[in-house]
């Protein structure tokens, strides 16, 4: 069976592209080896990539672009490894979405990424999913204007439009017998351990609405607590799996009540150290 060359726009991660790149390398090319792809590329270390491949080395823009002339990709390639490379080497989740958004407009990635590209969208917009849920309101009107004045904080009608559409683009909205908007899954969740950029997103839109809740919510509708704990590092997997429990428990005693829902809750719980570790 003939080797397939890896095709960039496949990739969400430069480090498993390179891999895959060297490996087909070897099986086209008899010569093919880390000193061959590090000369190709004008590096004067022979192992080097093999550093990168591993994580164990990160990779400049000049380097970049010289592995892309080595692995002979063309110029919207070449663009999109370096804003590949760029986002898997951002430090922080703004620098990510940034690169992420500059990958994101390269329609050959779009067409491959299409359904992953809709489910980024989805928890990248904290509206998303609430609205998702505002649907189980016995009060919903499927009406943008009427949706995007229920939220707190309000966002556009035109928001409020594009998520009606993609909700039911995912399939996590159809229309019942009546022809009324309804839930197709009761619960979605993104797993214990969020590793998703879209939703470290999600997740930092939440707890900048639950900053201004405190001044904008009365205390009576809201509970904004915390609670500092003195903690062995052997326990804080203990800690997180009884934070996960009590979440998983919650959600499965909501999906039990009778009564129609009528406001839309978001319970954030925060858990992190306040300490720095010994150097």
């Amino acid at each position: 069976m003939k080797a397939q060359k890896p095709g960039i726009y496949h990739y969400e991660d430069f480090r498993k592209f390179l891999k895959d790149s060297y490996e087909y390398l070897k099986k086209t090319k008899r010569s093919a080896s880390f000193r061959f792809l590090a000369r190709e590329a004008g590096f004067s270390s022979s192992n080097y990539l093999k550093l990168v491949m591993d994580g164990k080395r990160n990779l400049s823009i000049n380097g970049a672009v010289k592995v892309a002339k080595a692995l002979k990709l063309n110029g919207d390639e070449n663009e999109f490894f370096g804003n590949l490379v760029l986002f898997n080497q951002a430090p922080t989740t703004e620098e990510k979405m940034f690169y992420y958004n500059r990958m994101n407009k390269n329609r050959k990635y779009r067409e491959i990424k299409h359904l992953e590209a809709k489910q980024f969208e989805y928890f990248s917009r904290w509206y998303y999913p609430a609205i998702r849920e505002l649907v189980l309101l016995k009060d919903f009107q499927e009406d943008p204007r009427w949706i995007a004045s229920r939220l707190k904080p309000f966002i556009s009608i035109r928001e409020a439009e594009k998520a009606l559409s993609l909700l039911q683009q995912l399939e996590l909205l159809e229309r019942d017998k009546n022809k009324k908007l309804c839930q197709k899954n009761r619960a979605i969740t993104s797993g214990d351990e969020v590793q998703s950029l879209a939703v470290k997103t999600f997740h930092l839109d939440m707890l900048r609405i639950a900053a201004t809740s405190i001044d904008n919510t009365p205390s009576s509708e809201r509970d904004i607590s915390g609670t500092m704990l003195n903690l062995p590092k052997s326990k804080v997997a203990q800690i997180k799996e009884k934070i996960q429990r009590f979440r998983k428990d919650l959600i499965a005693t909501v999906c039990t009540f009778e009564d129609p829902p009528e406001e839309l809750y978001e319970l954030s719980i925060q858990f992190f150290p306040l300490s720095r570790k010994k150097i």
